[in-house]
């Protein structure tokens, strides 16, 4: 297909498929969705959709691994946050994206990240900008979770259970929400603990 929409859906179905799976069939369906993502960014550098998808897709496919140390692809992925940001400030997929991005890139050390142009990432931008995603979507299951997980990570097990709480009480959409949902209740449980 040549048209950027079709393209973005594409990319968008084969991020989610990525997201459902594991393995080695999750690196394939994330190698296809930036395929498709590439090619759409290529066709339309103005469609916010494509840039948070294409940074959802670099999250996911490797900054997500416990091993990253690519500075490219962090820096990478916060650019095309920050052009989504300014092309669509009301998508709150951006500020769960960043939250993501500040609380994975701040746990590599200052010394690596500042002069890399990565200093500027902390958990406290990761909080904000997870809580503001939150409170524009507050029934997402997969918000609430990561804001969940960073508070339990900073040792704030009161508001990690009232999150996880929440959680317990939403309706998955899909097989990856249920995932969500059954991760929080693990999480539930060790905060009671």
């Amino acid at each position: 297909p040549q048209n950027d929409e079709v393209l973005l859906k594409l990319g968008y179905v084969y991020n989610r498929l990525g997201l459902n799976s594991k393995g080695e069939t999750r690196h394939k369906y994330f190698t296809e969705a930036s395929t498709y993502l590439s090619r759409a960014l290529s066709q339309n550098l103005d469609a916010a959709e494509v840039h948070i998808e294409f940074a959802r897709l670099l999250i996911f496919m490797e900054l997500s691994n416990a091993n990253w140390d690519s500075y490219k692809l962090a820096r990478r992925v916060k650019e095309e946050l920050d052009y989504a940001k300014k092309l669509d400030e009301d998508n709150p997929d951006i500020y769960y994206l960043l939250g993501l991005w500040h609380n994975r890139v701040s746990e590599k050390s200052l010394l690596w990240r500042k002069p890399l142009g990565l200093g500027d990432a902390s958990k406290e931008a990761a909080l904000d900008n997870l809580q503001k995603a939150v409170d524009m979507d507050s029934d997402n299951i997969e918000y609430l979770l990561a804001l969940a997980k960073l508070h339990f990570q900073l040792k704030n097990k009161s508001k990690a259970s009232e999150l996880l709480n929440k959680i317990g009480k939403l309706h998955p959409r899909d097989e990856y929400q249920k995932e969500l949902q059954d991760e929080a209740e693990i999480l539930a449980d060790k905060c009671s603990s």
